[in-house]
């Protein structure tokens, strides 16, 4: 374990859950973070993205856009250097829904740790955020 897990007081719920053995060795830090981007924002940063390059991306967002059920997409399907548009994309609200849907369907240490990667994205996203003007 390399890296914290930053959670909201939920989703530090949720992951009390797990079994004992998933939840040993990780640090897991409160998520303080607030700035969540509007309907709005996600729209437009969804307007501003160029995911041409990949196919399997732009159904991604096309899926986020219409408000649908992103669960069945698999992130090791994205090649690395698109991640960070999609992360700036889906905003820090987007990838909350994602550690909700991880928190739900952890099974093994790799999801523990994929969960880890999510959780600081979205904590980079929040600080992005609160330094940036929103509303």
């Amino acid at each position: 374990m390399a890296s914290p897990l930053y959670l909201t007081a939920d989703e530090k719920k949720l992951f009390a859950a797990l079994p004992k053995n998933l939840q040993e060795g990780w640090q897991v830090e409160e998520e303080k973070g607030t700035m969540y981007e509007s309907v709005r924002q996600i729209a437009m940063r969804y307007q501003m993205a160029d995911f041409s390059a990949y196919p399997g991306l732009k159904k991604i967002g096309e899926t986020m856009k219409k408000g649908g059920d992103i669960s069945s997409f698999s992130l090791d399907d994205i090649p690395a250097e698109a991640l960070k548009e999609l992360y700036f994309t889906m905003g820090a609200r987007g990838v909350k829904s994602l550690i909700l849907t991880f928190l739900t369907e952890v099974k093994n240490d790799a999801d523990i740790e994929a969960l880890s990667v999510l959780s600081i994205v979205r904590h980079k996203l929040l600080e992005l955020n609160s330094t940036a003007s929103h509303r």
